[in-house]
């Protein structure tokens, strides 16, 4: 919504700051981001096979996270809401 005020208008927007988001997800000429291949290809997979696509996409977020494993395990339930009970069991 900032982004597209500072768009709409300009003059009312001295200076905006980004933090952990991009303005633009996919890559376009000069613009570094996703290719739309990868975007394609994750859209048909989230299609057929969404639980896979989003076990995946916790994995990536809990990347590099020492307790990484535990992470996805308290995250699943956002997910999946009728695993929480197991998780709580």
């Amino acid at each position: 919504m900032a982004t597209q005020l500072a768009i709409t208008q300009p003059e009312k927007i001295l200076n905006l700051g980004l933090v952990a988001s991009s303005p633009k997800f996919m890559a376009d000429g000069n613009w570094p981001g996703i290719q739309p291949a990868v975007l394609d290809q994750f859209a048909n997979q989230l299609d057929n096979e969404h639980k896979a696509v989003i076990e995946r996409f916790m994995a990536i977020q809990a990347m590099g996270s020492v307790s990484a494993k535990q992470d996805i395990k308290e995250l699943k339930p956002l997910f999946w809401p009728n695993q929480l009970r197991r998780v709580m069991c």
